[in-house]
């Protein structure tokens, strides 16, 4: 393997941890190919996929053809959640094992860690590029909770009536944030303004099926979802452990390995978009305002004290 003998990697990859506790050969970022032979990528980005599987997260192309790489590989984490900040292209993910959120560079540097000691199971996350904030679902202390992206605030969103709290999706345009609990009883769909008003359940998971369209019915084990120029379904699976896409309509199935390395199961999955997209809040210009948290909403802005720090004020 490449651990005894580094010349069977090429000259731009590394020798990283694989499958069954072997060792594999992963191109270098601004690179592809099999590991053993690296091409330089062209200077356009193409649609690009990220996904975490165990210790490690991947980048992939939507190309199933096109082999993936790791970008980050942190023994004994275990990623889960993973988001994009468009404004500083920065993926941001969930370390359940370190109990933490993780960001670090599109190339997988410059990585940082934060609030290792004020959350528990941090599993779903959204992040508000325009305000500066992540939304984080805490599935053992049963709360939706957000964070400032530099690592400085923190507090509770969402303290009561959630039970297994996981998956998040961002409205910005609305202010609105998505949430689904998994509660075996009680599965439900849940939506609240970006500052923590009017939390409503949207759906309870039913029979009924009304106002509802099957994109796709042959799932297995499906976990992470995501969605590419609002044209294809991806997601992952537990079943098999790759990713699989449709369209949205229904159109064009296929399933492809995430990529040479790694080992367990894979859990998000996020199509990277190349610009920004939706509106700017309020909390955007001089953070609203606010000495502290600030989180958008139907009405303006409301300035939130943190729980993780005792600061002056609050």
């Amino acid at each position: 393997s490449c651990l005894d003998d580094r010349s069977l990697c090429d000259p731009h990859a590394e020798c990283v941890p694989g499958e069954g506790g072997h060792y594999v050969c992963n191109c270098h970022y601004g690179y592809h190919g099999n590991g053993r032979t690296c091409t330089p990528d062209s200077q356009s980005r193409d649609d690009i996929l990220l996904v975490s599987r165990g210790m490690a997260i991947f980048q992939r192309g939507v190309n199933p053809e096109v082999p993936g790489k790791q970008l980050v590989v942190i023994p004994h984490h275990i990623a889960v959640g993973i988001d994009y900040d468009c404004q500083e292209e920065r993926f941001v993910w969930s370390d359940i094992s370190g109990h933490s959120i993780r960001s670090a560079s599109l190339n997988g540097t410059h990585q940082k860690s934060f609030f290792a000691n004020d959350l528990n199971s941090p599993e779903g996350i959204a992040v508000d590029w325009s305000s500066r904030n992540v939304y984080y679902a805490d599935s053992l202390n049963d709360e939706i909770g957000v964070a400032t992206l530099d690592g400085k605030y923190q507090k509770a969103l969402i303290s009561e009536g959630l039970v297994n709290p996981r998956a998040l999706a961002l409205d910005l345009q609305n202010r609105h944030l998505y949430y689904t609990d998994w509660h075996r009883e009680n599965p439900i769909i849940g939506r609240v303004d970006m500052d923590g008003k009017n939390n409503r359940v949207l759906s309870c998971i039913g029979l009924d099926g009304q106002n509802r369209r099957v994109v796709y019915a042959s799932l297995q084990y499906p976990f992470g979802l995501t969605h590419n120029n609002e044209a294809k379904f991806y997601w992952t699976d537990w079943k098999d452990n790759r990713i699989h896409s449709v369209g949205i309509y229904g159109d064009g199935y296929a399933s492809f390995p995430i990529s040479l390395g790694g080992s367990g199961k894979v859990y998000g999955i996020l199509a990277v978009p190349k610009q920004c997209t939706g509106p700017h809040t309020a909390c955007s210009v001089n953070n609203g305002g606010c000495p502290h948290l600030c989180l958008p909403g139907q009405e303006g802005v409301r300035c939130e004290c943190p729980s993780n720090v005792a600061v002056k004020g609050c």
